[in-house]
């Protein structure tokens, strides 16, 4: 039973729910948290995420600005809004807020994976590539980078070669991952495919799915606005 005047537990129980594709019910439960506590940075940083969950990013941004007002020393709303820039192609806003986050958290090692994205997406593959194989944090995220990299580079088979090894040490709970590298490479039926078995195995990393660059190639395919039907993120 949720204390009916308090905003974390509305706040958490939204995490739990976000975490098994519960979107609407993660958002009403935020709506909550955030009547009840407008000025709690955290609340609006995460009702900010939920936002960008159901494609709203300029809703996203507002809340992200207005964590940012209530608490400049808070990461996460300088992360997340590093990357709703980098999904509108602001790539210089994008590596600023970026780097804000970075001064204030800086041994995180999800920092320099979203660097390394950024590179990529800018069209700095080299850069990129540098930065995935030299990444001591995520292995699932460093084979998926080298694979994205390594296909931009045109280097075709050292891609195949991460790839092979990702689905082998990670199939389990990469799926979107394995998705977004098929995605990348324009092999659109087996992205699908991985995305389903992301949606099967409930695969919280879905909730990337409106924003992510890396699924840039999918969106004009029906099957994406299935996808998001079927995630009750549209209509």
């Amino acid at each position: 039973m949720l204390a009916p005047d308090q905003w974390f537990g509305y706040a958490y129980r939204a995490a739990v729910r976000r975490h098994r594709l519960d979107f609407v019910g993660a958002k009403a439960d935020l709506e909550h948290a955030l009547a009840l506590a407008p000025s709690e940075s955290n609340v609006q940083s995460r009702y900010g995420n939920i936002l960008a969950v159901f494609g709203d990013l300029p809703g996203a941004k507002r809340a992200l600005r207005k964590a940012i007002e209530l608490d400049s020393l808070n990461y996460a709303p300088w992360f997340n809004l590093s990357l709703y820039l980098m999904a509108e192609r602001d790539y210089a806003s994008a590596r600023l807020a970026l780097g804000r986050a970075y001064a204030i958290q800086p041994n995180a090692w999800f920092m320099a994976a979203a660097l390394a994205q950024l590179d990529l997406i800018e069209g700095k593959a080299d850069e990129a590539l540098t930065k995935y194989k030299n990444s001591s944090g995520s292995e699932l995220l460093r084979l998926q980078g080298i694979a994205l990299a390594e296909h931009t580079l045109g280097d075709d088979k050292q891609s195949q070669a991460a790839l092979d090894q990702l689905i082998a040490l990670h199939a389990g709970n990469s799926a979107y991952q394995i998705a977004t590298v098929y995605a990348w490479r324009g092999e659109n039926d087996k992205a699908f495919e991985w995305l389903q078995r992301a949606y099967q195995g409930r695969n919280s990393d879905l909730d990337f799915i409106w924003n992510d660059p890396q699924l840039s190639g999918l969106r004009a395919d029906p099957r994406y606005h299935g996808l998001l039907v079927q995630m009750k993120l549209t209509q």
